[in-house]
């Protein structure tokens, strides 16, 4: 061996060393795979093959979508090489991480223990001077009233349930006859009141988000906090891998608490108290997750029918995979819900997504909370700042961020749905035509600060 094939030799090796080459090829890589959009058999076969490739080359698929052509995978550096010239993959990309807001750029107090605002100490049902500000207990104490019978149809109803109960009262049967006694006095009193324009009037409690269902993504909830239990629909845990999406680090709770806190003598009230919520815990105690999990918790959340999901997250990254997901939870007719975040600068994905509301913070003074995020993505405001909230083991919190900005936007589209307007895209516009204007500028505030007051009972 020449002195020139030694040298040349161990250039290579250096070279191989300083690159990483070697380990490149052998380490493996969390990648999203966009497929092809086959038809029928061919499906099938190429989703088997295209596994098999991966599983040939060292790697392995974690995840096969149904809400996106595409599988979550671990590829060693061959592996991207053979799939990236696969003419069925259109693209594969890196798994990234996303945090929440406050994680991802430390700002200040993003949620702290507040030991003295304990379960005995807390004022019996106290509002948080955010939910107060955007006018939701106003919603709460509402006086409705819903029609049962209107002028028209109102006289051969009546005249029906007339004869039925003057048939009644002649039967012997003494339960019969205390029943045609009620309906022959409710016929005439509602006839003594207005004739046959008359109505019969039942009154509502106030819209408190009965009836809709809310999927949080985030660190999960204290599942027996006695202000959320009776909220808790059910869950899931992609970090653990289990069906209880316990909170570990509080994060979650904090949101959950501002958006459903119940009404139940005890604590604090959210925004929408009688709003259900299926906890979908894809954030880790160190207050991150990956892509692949978030789009998985909107696949979950989509399958179980919810109306609205709550995303208090977010990445710098435009994800073409993430963006697919969206787009087809969008054409669901999912209301979708995002943080702004909190670096001061441009919006987060999956906020920045047309599809999505992009939420940002105003303090106690109406001024955008010097953290929160600007841009022409931003849609609406809500209150960020020194918020009270539930806290982990029962406890409550001061929180901050625009992760917190949220759930004030998402209970008031939970109460909108529980009014009975069950099209995302009109709550969607009602929450922007009538948001407060702050003064603020539009890449700051968007539409303006969400009112739970104008956009449900249309009261300036």
């Amino acid at each position: 061996m020449s002195w020139k094939t030694v040298v040349c030799a161990v250039i290579g090796i250096v070279i191989a060393l300083l690159t990483g080459q070697e380990s490149f090829a052998s380490e493996e890589n969390a990648v999203i795979i966009g497929l092809k959009r086959p038809e029928g058999l061919f499906a099938q076969g190429l989703g088997k093959a295209l596994e098999a490739k991966i599983t040939k080359s060292g790697g392995r698929v974690e995840y096969a979508y149904k809400l996106i052509d595409a599988v979550a995978a671990r590829l060693t550096g061959e592996a991207l090489r053979e799939l990236a010239a696969d003419p069925n993959v259109r693209y594969i990309v890196p798994d990234a991480v996303v945090y929440t807001p406050e994680r991802l750029t430390g700002s200040p107090v993003p949620h702290t223990a507040a030991a003295e605002l304990s379960a005995t100490a807390t004022p019996v049902e106290l509002y948080s001077w955010g939910i107060e500000r955007i006018r939701a207990p106003a919603v709460h104490r509402a006086d409705y009233s819903r029609a049962l019978f209107t002028s028209g149809v109102s006289l051969g109803l009546l005249l029906a349930l007339g004869l039925v109960g003057v048939s009644a009262i002649s039967l012997r049967n003494r339960r019969f006859q205390k029943l045609g006694l009620l309906v022959a006095i409710l016929v005439v009193g509602v006839g003594i009141l207005g004739g046959c324009t008359s109505v019969i009037v039942l009154p509502h409690p106030g819209i408190l988000g009965e009836g809709i269902e809310v999927a949080l993504l985030d660190t999960g909830v204290d599942l027996g906090h006695p202000d959320l239990k009776g909220n808790i629909v059910g869950g899931i845990d992609f970090v653990n891998g289990d069906d209880e999406p316990q909170d570990d680090n509080g994060h979650g709770t904090g949101v959950a608490g501002i958006l459903a806190a119940a009404e139940n003598g005890q604590g604090l009230v959210g925004v929408a108290p009688k709003v259900g919520i299926w906890s979908v815990k894809m954030l880790g105690q160190d207050e991150q997750g990956s892509i692949s999990d978030l789009i998985r918790g909107i696949e979950w959340a989509l399958d179980r029918g919810v109306e609205i999901i709550n995303m208090s997250l977010g990445t710098p990254e435009n994800n073409p995979a993430l963006r697919e997901a969206i787009i087809a939870a969008y054409q669901a007719g999912v209301l979708l819900v995002a943080a702004a975040g909190n670096k001061g600068s441009q919006v987060l994905f999956p906020a920045a997504y047309p599809e999505v509301i992009a939420v940002a913070a105003s303090d106690k003074n109406d001024q955008r909370a010097w953290f929160s995020n600007m841009g022409p993505e931003v849609e609406l405001t809500a209150p960020g700042t020194d918020l009270l909230s539930t806290g982990l083991t029962g406890q409550y919190q001061i929180v901050n961020g625009t992760s917190f900005s949220v759930p004030h936007v998402s209970g008031v589209a939970a109460l909108l749905f529980s009014l009975g307007i069950r099209d995302a895209t009109q709550v969607r516009q009602r929450l922007d035509q009538t948001a407060e204007d702050l003064g603020l500028t539009l890449t700051a505030q968007g539409y303006g600060l969400v009112d739970a007051k104008r956009a449900v009972l249309g009261e300036p």
